[in-house]
């Protein structure tokens, strides 16, 4: 098949990395494929150029870019394009403008999220894609709970909503004992202290206030206790102030953006999530092939991922006590997070694999 691929960027992001693993395993299967970006390529591009993959950029302007729809356009016919896969929105509905009277497979639609508030300032952008589903084939949601939302607020007709949960590459990193220590010297951890790991943008959506407000109620309870943040965004300056005010810098590490998260992840003793919103996070799944044990806020598709009292537990959103009250009883059983984190990596092995999501796909591409 000769498949495009559509986003706005290649920026550094869930999305971003799941629709990379997807493009190469399906480029590993014998189908050829190219990505466009609407806006422009960002930093993750690179990684499928050095495959051999063709990035293209639209540069698409504020408003209506009828020259964005014009280059989408052409490389679609460039290709003799025939299943065209959109992620979210924007980029979708950009896409069937630009393919409109084109001999397509297939037009797939993948909402990486749980969609925008009521109130929001993009309700135009919901208003524009669910105009486009007379000319979609499947919409797919990444998680039960956010197709449902997208079935009940009439922006997906219910017969076209489909559910294709996240993957990872699993097996890519395995561990070994001795890498742990090796890790925690390199990221200053000593092996007597409690390391839970948090990672994501630093942003109002990933609420890390909660977190470090559950943080300062688990220091007092657990005083070989340390966070630490994998991750930049705007809230960074906030996050640094919040600790120097508190007295937390020693036991809070910011280390910024990484590239080697997985590999990393072994370091640590608990993953900690506090969300106020999710759609099927791969940080979750990297979480549980790590084999960690979670704490997570049971919004979105967490509660698909994190089994309360199996791999980890849930808390309401936006509530540090509770937040805090679940780490802490983690933190101070070991049996439970050595059996907690066993569980995640078993279910992992099984259920979250690029492959299981790469073949799903394929099938939705041949159901048109």
């Amino acid at each position: 098949m000769n498949i495009t691929h559509v986003v706005e960027s290649l920026e550094r992001g869930g999305l971003e990395k799941v629709t990379i693993d997807l493009l190469l395993e399906q480029v590993s299967l014998g189908h050829n494929c190219q990505i466009i970006c609407i806006f422009h390529k960002g930093p993750l591009a690179e990684i499928l150029e050095n495959e051999g993959v063709s990035v293209y950029s639209c540069q698409k302007r504020s408003g209506l870019d009828k020259e964005a729809i014009k280059k989408i356009r052409e490389k679609l016919k460039d290709q003799q394009c025939n299943v065209l896969h959109t992620h979210n929105a924007m980029a979708h509905y950009y896409s069937v403008m630009a393919a409109r009277g084109l001999e397509l497979k297939s037009i797939l639609n993948t909402r990486h999220g749980m969609g925008i508030g009521k109130f929001s300032s993009l309700v135009k952008q919901e208003i524009l894609y669910r105009m486009t589903m007379s000319k979609t084939s499947h919409a797919v949601a990444v998680c039960e709970a956010a197709r449902r939302q997208f079935v009940q607020r009439f922006i997906i007709p219910r017969k076209k909503s489909k559910v294709v949960c996240n993957g990872i590459r699993v097996g890519e990193v395995t561990y070994q004992s001795q890498d742990r220590q090796r890790l925690r010297f390199e990221l200053g951890i000593s092996e007597d202290m409690l390391a839970m790991v948090s990672v994501g943008r630093f942003s109002e959506v990933k609420d890390p206030f909660t977190l470090l407000e559950a943080f300062l109620i688990v220091k007092k309870k657990v005083p070989e206790s340390v966070l630490v943040f994998l991750g930049e965004g705007p809230l960074g300056s906030d996050i640094e102030m919040f600790c120097q005010d508190h007295k937390v810098t020693d036991s809070v590490k910011l280390l910024g953006y990484r590239n080697d998260i997985k590999e990393i992840l072994w370091a640590f003793d608990l993953f900690v999530m506090s969300s106020v919103s999710e759609g099927y996070s791969i940080a979750l799944l990297e979480a549980c092939a790590a084999g960690l044990p979670i704490v997570a806020t049971n919004v979105g598709g967490n509660e698909e991922i994190v089994r309360h009292q199996e791999n980890g537990l849930v808390v309401s959103p936006k509530k540090p006590l509770l937040f805090a009250d679940a780490v802490i009883k983690i933190f101070s059983d070991q049996e439970k997070r050595e059996r907690m984190g066993a569980n995640g990596r078993e279910w992992a092995e099984k259920f979250a694999k690029v492959e299981r999501m790469t073949s799903e796909y394929l099938k939705l591409y041949s159901l048109s």
